[in-house]
């Protein structure tokens, strides 16, 4: 069964982005993964789970669906990865990791089964604006 992550990813002051959360699905060699800038409202346990580390992380989403901003592929070592990363690009905490599966798939949408302690339960990804590689992580628990 293809494995997930969800990791913080506290960036240093000045990077690319503000820290978030990455979102990780295996995917053959490699993980598809998404900047979470929130975590939907229906990850509580996920937020309580990270505040326990990064006190200052963002707020948890009054909404059930958040953006989702594509990132390029990453290796499959990031399903264990944790502390520092190379290059001063911040750290990365793992908050949650477990199994999928894919109750459907089409080019621009996802439909998931997730298998873990904070974060189980059904989710879709659809995408929203290809262009700016933007996709709603949306709760269906």
């Amino acid at each position: 069964m293809p494995r997930f992550v969800l990791l913080y990813h506290e960036c240093p002051p000045g990077y690319e982005r503000p820290s978030h959360w990455d979102f990780m699905l295996e995917a053959g060699d490699w993980l598809r993964t998404w900047a979470l800038a929130a975590l939907p409202r229906a990850w509580h346990a996920a937020q309580v789970q990270t505040r326990e580390s990064h006190a200052d992380c963002p707020e948890l989403s009054a909404h059930d669906s958040v953006e989702a901003q594509v990132l390029g592929k990453h290796r499959r070592a990031y399903l264990t990865i944790e502390g520092p990363l190379s290059g001063n690009r911040g750290t990365v905490t793992r908050i949650d990791a477990g199994t999928y599966t894919i109750a459907g798939a089409e080019p621009t949408e996802l439909q998931i089964e997730l298998a873990a302690e904070h974060t189980g339960g059904r989710i879709s990804l659809r995408e929203s604006d290809r262009d700016r590689g933007l996709w709603m992580l949306s709760s269906h628990i």
